[in-house]
């Protein structure tokens, strides 16, 4: 199995990291894209480095990389995911506008019909309209809404998400939100 995972720069970036810790342990191969915007919000809200992100990955492609091989119809894969998916990422895929790779190869994974899954946290009433626009091929739209947040766990990123050899959640590992404010 071969899937493509793009990080965006919306909150919840543990969100994508917990996707390819799964798809790592299950043997799954993963091909990432993540957005300058996603670097940033994985350092400001885990404790993860890039570094470690990338390891997490099969292979990663550079997000100004359109012409690379999951850019193209004929690169053959099972589903592509953007977890999380920002408005801005969801906007340019409503209306094609292909400006990286991430969004490129979303737009080519609905072009060939294939599985898409954009991650929106809370998305507005105003957004419903573009998330709807982009809902029209086959991607399915999921809204999070979880306790994610200050002091949770990784386990409450949702049942999909849960790895059924996983500590219990008073052993779990703690990802703490990084904030300026101190609160973390």
């Amino acid at each position: 199995m071969k899937l493509v995972v793009g990080i965006s720069g919306a909150s919840g970036a543990i969100y994508g990291l917990r996707i390819l810790e799964v798809l790592q342990q299950v043997g799954v191969e993963t091909h990432l894209v993540m957005s300058d915007s996603a670097k940033r919000t994985i350092v400001y809200e885990t404790d993860y480095t890039i570094d470690a992100v990338k390891k997490l990955a099969t292979y990663v492609h550079d997000i100004n990389d359109v012409g690379a091989c999951i850019s193209s119809g004929s690169f053959r894969h099972d589903g592509m995911v953007i977890a999380p998916c920002s408005i801005k990422t969801l906007s340019a895929l409503a209306n094609s506008f292909n400006t990286n790779l991430l969004i490129r190869s979303a737009d080519v994974t609905l072009k060939e019909r294939r599985r898409l899954v954009l991650m929106i946290r809370r998305p507005s009433i105003i957004n419903r309209r573009r998330s709807t626009t982009s809902s029209t091929s086959r991607s399915t739209r999921r809204s999070i809404s979880s306790t994610w947040g200050w002091n949770s766990t990784c386990s409450n990123a949702g049942p999909a998400m849960k790895n059924a050899n996983a500590p219990s959640h008073s052993s779990a590992p703690r990802y703490r939100l990084k904030h300026r404010t101190g609160l973390a």
